[in-house]
């Protein structure tokens, strides 16, 4: 997705390459997202991403990867596991990162791994 924007709502997507998300806007709701060779959702560069009650879980990296700058993701409610890197990995500063009430387990390597000076908000879930 690439400046564009796409509204998900009960689906699944089961991807062979990464899902990507640059200068656009992906709301999903009630879905359930994967990849077979890279991220759940990569976001890069000014990208939005907005999920409710969604699962991403069993790919090949994090299920949620941020490789660029001034991206918003918000999470609500999302069960994110059994991914082979990070459940959520955040390598760049983004504008900003709300997580609430979601359920981060089983990954391989952190459940939540944020670079150096990268903020999050974190209310609830487990």
């Amino acid at each position: 997705l690439a400046g564009g924007v796409l509204r998900l709502k009960n689906i699944d997507i089961i991807s062979t390459e990464e899902n990507t998300v640059q200068e656009g806007l992906l709301v999903g709701n009630g879905c359930h997202l994967t990849s077979r060779h890279g991220c759940g959702v990569l976001c890069l560069q000014k990208a939005k991403v907005q999920l409710a009650d969604c699962e991403i879980s069993g790919c090949l990296r994090s299920g949620i990867g941020v490789n660029g700058k001034n991206t918003e993701i918000d999470l609500q409610r999302c069960l994110i596991a059994r991914n082979n890197f990070s459940g959520i990995g955040v390598n760049h500063h983004a504008r900003s990162i709300l997580l609430k009430d979601n359920r981060v387990t089983a990954n391989s390597y952190h459940g939540v791994w944020l670079n150096v000076g990268v903020v999050a908000h974190w209310l609830g879930g487990e």
